[in-house]
């Protein structure tokens, strides 16, 4: 670790330095986010203004890929201009050589270009700059932040024709590759993985005899991360990052209107019985979504947020996380992880195709064919926290059986020789 870490300033807070600066590597791309005033000045503000979000793990991970996104471009650009400065990058003058580094940067020797981080390395810029004019401003340096603005004119000016190409090929790639019934998990890959999860679930839970270790306490946790994230149809990062208050609300009914419940058809009150419900943070800042807890996890989560099953187990007095990392650590496991952990115990035969957003696609797919009444739908959409625009042209595959025997039949009678006539 580089001895300015060590060395407290005022320019980055004391959690900044300990939480992203000390986590990276000790490599050349990696020493420029750690040393790099420019770089730490646009990382420190990025980290206060996400630190905020109940998302701690995620906000660090962005942090650092962010600052590592930018001093990779810097390495290009450094390629391009002599003795180049981080700031450099963002002076309108050396826009064609920052172009050329872009370019550098984005090169992919199977695709030809990674499209996904070319985007990236756009909204990156258009943060970056606008921190560091405020940086600027409030330091009294006002040639440097009217220099910024135009820096960022020209940006806009050149987004169509730096970036236009990257922005149409994700499009079509959504369209098209991400939404085909290929890309779905076969039915007999999830009813294994099913069968699996809630059998391993049961054993470890109603086993008397069992002596709680860590490994026996992240055994039980990734089973149940991963069956709240694909029966939920969460996004992967969602269920992991539950706390310990939205289980006890859960288990408590808190979100549960005990006198609407009392009106319900008596099959609707026994979903409560084998029910539970809390709610998170989604996707953005202003709004929450549910999830919903089986009867046959329940108890595995019981054992997860036990006071002393948790010590025992490892995990660290402050953590306010329902599935946490063990030993010390302060945060929450990761979902994807999780979800992949077991897939592969289970010896699912493709579990690339077994992830958090596949699983939503093919739900999104299916609930479309369901016999839902017209007026019950939003609730689903709610829950799967997007809207009926986004579950049609994003999440849902193509109905092509139905575009075939439906609308195929009227085109092929229209089309018939004897207008009318089709067989």
């Amino acid at each position: 670790m580089p001895l300015s870490l060590l060395i407290p300033t005022a320019s980055v807070s004391e959690q900044f330095r300990s939480e992203v600066l000390c986590k990276f590597r000790d490599v050349k791309v990696g020493r420029i986010c750690q040393t790099d005033p420019t770089i730490t000045q646009v990382g420190s503000r990025l980290f206060d203004k996400l630190r905020k979000k109940d998302k701690e793990v995620e906000v660090k991970e962005a942090v650092r890929t962010d600052m590592r996104r930018l001093a990779q471009l810097y390495v290009g650009f450094n390629e391009k201009v002599t003795n180049a400065k981080p700031e450099d990058m963002f002076v309108r003058s050396n826009f064609r050589m920052l172009e050329a580094a872009i370019e550098k940067c984005t090169e992919s020797v199977d695709t030809g270009e990674k499209s996904g981080l070319k985007i990236a390395l756009y909204y990156l810029l258009k943060k970056a700059a606008k921190n560091l004019k405020a940086s600027y401003l409030m330091d009294d340096e006002d040639d440097k932040a009217a220099e910024i603005d135009k820096f960022v004119h020209v940006l806009a000016l050149n987004e169509n024709i730096l970036f236009g190409s990257d922005v149409y090929a994700l499009n079509q790639r959504r369209q098209t590759r991400l939404r085909r019934p290929a890309q779905l998990p076969a039915d007999d890959d999830l009813k294994r993985l099913r069968q699996f999860t809630v059998s391993s679930i049961q054993s470890l839970v109603n086993d008397p005899f069992l002596h709680w270790t860590s490994t026996e306490y992240t055994r039980i946790r990734d089973l149940a991360v991963s069956r709240l994230t694909l029966f939920n149809a969460r996004r992967g990062g969602e269920p992991a990052r539950l706390l310990l208050t939205e289980w006890h609300d859960a288990e408590t009914g808190s979100w549960v209107d005990q006198n609407a419940v009392m009106k319900l058809s008596r099959v609707e009150k026994q979903l409560f019985g084998h029910m539970k419900v809390t709610f998170q943070p989604g996707k953005g800042n202003n709004h929450l979504v549910p999830v919903l807890i089986p009867d046959d996890t329940a108890q595995a989560l019981r054992q997860l947020s036990d006071v002393d099953r948790r010590k025992e187990c490892g995990v660290q007095e402050g953590n306010r996380y329902l599935f946490p990392c063990i030993y010390s650590s302060l945060d929450h496991v990761s979902g994807w992880h999780a979800v992949r952990k077991v897939c592969t115990e289970a010896g699912v035969a493709d579990p690339s195709l077994l992830t958090a957003t596949k699983m939503r696609h093919r739900i999104s797919t299916l609930y479309v064919g369901m016999e839902v009444p017209e007026e019950e739908r939003p609730h689903f959409y709610r829950h799967m926290g997007h809207s009926t625009d986004v579950n049609a042209n994003i999440y849902q595959t193509p109905l092509a059986v139905a575009e075939v025997t439906k609308v195929g039949a009227s085109l092929q009678q229209i089309d018939s020789p004897n207008e009318g006539d089709y067989t």
